[in-house]
């Protein structure tokens, strides 16, 4: 596992990283999103929704170099 995902894991542990498009789009909505992280493999609509979460937000969207089963191993608890 590579140190970003161990970092990942970390942070999702602390209570710093948050599950899931509707908490993600809520956050950012609420201003209290950092950063949205999505897999390298989501689809093309989630991609598009997410870009429109952010929209108009100081919030910077990351596309990762991992893949969802990736993220999950990592982050879930």
């Amino acid at each position: 596992m590579s140190k970003a995902l161990n970092y990942l894991g970390i942070a999702r542990m602390s209570g710093n990283i948050e599950l899931g498009e509707e908490n993600a789009k809520a956050l950012v909505k609420a201003g209290k999103a950092r950063l949205l992280l999505l897999a390298n493999d989501v689809s093309d609509g989630v991609r598009k929704r997410a870009g429109g979460y952010v929209y108009g937000f100081r919030t910077p969207l990351v596309t990762l170099p991992f893949s969802k089963a990736e993220l999950g191993g990592a982050i879930s608890t």
